[in-house]
């Protein structure tokens, strides 16, 4: 029985009140608790199966940093997301400071599995362990959280307005979006575009023709935001957005640009 807490939240760009649900895990089984249902197979003594699993991590960390993804069957694929901090010119954009994280996609046959034999129950109150799940949660975008969509493998959980997409309720091997930013008039470049991860936290930066003040951050003819840098908590969609700037008044020499 999986358990599911209803949640309530505000979609940072739309504004929107948003209903959905979210697991909220009973508890958590550690690897001698696995071990000791493997021996009950007579296969493997206790010992010899934590001894398993207890190794396991290593040896996939080893395979990571000789730069190979590490797939087991009937469980997914382990990979790498390396990221680093974006620039308009390419011969400042370098490893220094990068950041390293590793990302793991569920087998399409145990995330099938795992779909079509899940049972669920709605509770009041998350349980004590599972509190941290709960109100951590990201307000999704609309349509997700009510799909029938797979959700899983690489961005097939996004929502798509309709219900079409994945949820929290579906296996999802990733939670990265898209986060475009485009120059409107009056800037000449933004910074911080890239792909990121749902509820983390983004940031634009634009740079703005002289003889210009930015004016703000716009989803087609809407303003999102005027402050330059923009920074807000990223949502479960992908994201773009365009920097436009005003001209000043009698040719004023405002900047607008705001980095630093």
């Amino acid at each position: 029985m999986i358990n599911v807490i209803r949640k309530k939240g505000i979609n940072p760009m739309t504004k929107a009140v948003l209903h959905w649900i979210q697991w909220t895990r009973v508890s958590t089984v550690v690897e001698t608790a696995l071990a000791k249902k493997m021996a009950r197979g007579g296969t493997y003594s206790v010992g010899e199966a934590s001894g398993v699993m207890l190794d396991f991590p290593q040896f996939i960390i080893d395979e990571l940093l000789n730069g190979n993804a590490v797939r087991v069957a009937g469980l997914g694929e382990f990979k790498l997301k390396v990221s680093a901090k974006a620039d308009a010119d390419p011969e400042k954009v370098s490893t220094r400071g990068a950041q390293v994280s590793i990302l793991f996609e569920a087998d399409k046959e145990l995330a099938s599995r795992l779909q079509n034999e899940a049972e669920f129950k709605i509770v009041t109150t998350p349980t004590p362990e599972g509190q941290s799940d709960a109100d951590s949660a990201v307000t999704p975008s609309e349509g997700e959280g009510t799909g029938e969509g797979s959700g899983s493998g690489e961005g097939q959980g996004e929502g798509s307005g309709e219900g079409q997409g994945g949820n929290d309720l579906h296996p999802t091997s990733e939670d990265e979006f898209t986060l475009a930013a485009t120059t409107g008039t009056g800037v000449e470049s933004v910074e911080g575009a890239g792909t990121v991860q749902r509820g983390e936290q983004a940031t634009l930066t634009a740079t703005v023709t002289e003889g210009y003040t930015f004016d703000g951050w716009y989803d087609g003819e809407t303003k999102v935001s005027g402050d330059n840098p923009y920074t807000f908590t990223m949502p479960a969609a992908n994201v773009t957005l365009e920097a436009r700037a005003a001209q000043n008044n009698g040719g004023d020499n405002g900047s607008g640009d705001l980095e630093g």
